[in-house]
């Protein structure tokens, strides 16, 4: 009896001992638990202070001081702020309209602009109808569409080098067409684009007056002539201070760019189709990975493809 006795209170005193163990073992697994969240806490707060203490360091807001017109920093300065300012207010944008709405007037007054537009363009069909060497195009030519441009010229058939950009009112676009047409008569040769009314109550643009030159001489041959139009109508001009950053200027009104290169091209197609005899206002440029693509012949259109490259 005494022999089972002892083998019981020994089997007793193991599973007490096996227990006290099991306690341990769970009380040390507990500790080492909390120890691990401790310590990773301290290690993010050791990782976070940097960034907490940083605060104090926080700009509120950007310095302001002014950029002179002209650089590239106040360029790029105006683009940004297009692009902020589309993205707020159309929720998107794309490069090519934030570059032509640079500078642009917002909510126009609309003057009597579409009441001198049409009476405008009814002398110029009776001019086109006498004259052979006078041109009048709607732009599209489809009657059907709404005029974005109307596009003027006396013997206009002549190879496009450089193009001036004026940005007047939308008030005064045809007005101020028509008196440089008038001033532009003792020339061979002009040929100009302005905006309808209905474009320019659409569409804000750094551009309402495009005109076209051939060559140097051309350019300093009209600029004087525009000029001699500022003298004598300055009310017509209000506005034109606001021009394409990124475009060179004279007087600080009349913005102006070379023409993009273009003529007849062969290139293929992303179907591999070639295409021949490409139209003459179709333009090759070439990408930073020297990639080839077609673009509109527009001066904007491929500083616009630059600057999303540049991104």
């Amino acid at each position: 009896m005494s022999r089972l006795l002892k083998g019981l209170e020994k089997e007793l005193l193991e599973k007490k001992i096996h227990k006290l163990k099991v306690k341990n073992e769970k009380r040390q697994a507990k500790l080492n638990k909390r120890n691990n969240v401790l310590m990773l806490a301290g290690m993010q707060k050791t990782y976070e202070q940097p960034s907490n203490k940083m605060t104090q360091y926080e700009v509120k807001e950007t310095p302001r001081y002014k950029l002179q017109e002209g650089t590239l920093e106040y360029a790029l300065d105006q683009y940004l702020k297009g692009i902020k300012f589309m993205t707020q207010t159309k929720g998107s944008y794309n490069f090519y309209n934030v570059l032509i709405n640079l500078s642009a007037f917002s909510n126009q007054e609309p003057g009597n602009n579409l009441q001198n537009e049409k009476q405008l363009i009814q002398n110029l069909e009776k001019r086109q109808v006498q004259a052979k060497n006078f041109m009048l195009q709607r732009q599209p030519k489809d009657t059907s569409k709404e005029t974005i441009f109307y596009h003027v010229g006396k013997n206009p058939d002549f190879k496009v080098k450089k193009r001036i950009y004026l940005n007047c009112k939308r008030k005064n676009i045809a007005v101020l067409a028509y008196n440089l047409m008038k001033n532009f008569e003792d020339l061979d040769s002009y040929y100009l684009k302005f905006s309808s009314d209905k474009q320019a109550e659409r569409v804000d643009r750094s551009e309402q007056i495009v005109i076209y030159l051939k060559d140097d001489k051309h350019l300093m041959d009209i600029a004087t002539r525009i000029e001699k139009t500022k003298t004598e109508f300055p009310q017509l001009f209000e506005g034109c201070k606001n021009i394409n950053p990124f475009i060179k200027n004279y007087g600080g009104y009349l913005a102006y760019a070379n023409q993009p290169v273009s003529e007849e091209i062969k290139v293929q197609n992303e179907q591999n189709q070639t295409i021949e005899n490409m139209p003459k206002k179709a333009v090759i440029y070439e990408d930073m990975k020297s990639g080839k693509k077609l673009l509109k012949a527009s001066y904007n259109e491929m500083l616009a493809t630059a600057l999303e490259e540049s991104e």
